[in-house]
């Protein structure tokens, strides 16, 4: 199973409907609260083709561009000592 974890919604729309463009049957799941992530959940099997391929790569180019921009808005939390 292939789990995909997005913190913006932007990156995570783009990425589910790439997939799902490509008939790659996944399921999508939006986070309610801003906080939480939103989940892409699909099986490797599903992946069967070569431009189905491409799709998951360029989705998991997505993901990795998510948590670099988390990375840049993270604030440290000056209140806890570390």
């Amino acid at each position: 199973m292939i789990i995909l974890e997005f913190r913006f919604q932007a990156p995570f729309q783009k990425a589910s409907g790439l997939l799902k463009n490509h008939r790659i049957p996944c399921v999508s799941e939006a986070a309610m609260e801003g906080w939480r992530p939103s989940f892409i959940f699909l099986f490797e099997e599903a992946v069967r083709t070569a431009t189905q391929r491409e799709a998951l790569r360029q989705a998991r180019s997505l993901e990795k561009e998510d948590q670099a921009q988390r990375n840049i808005h993270q604030v440290l939390n000056l209140a806890v000592p570390q």
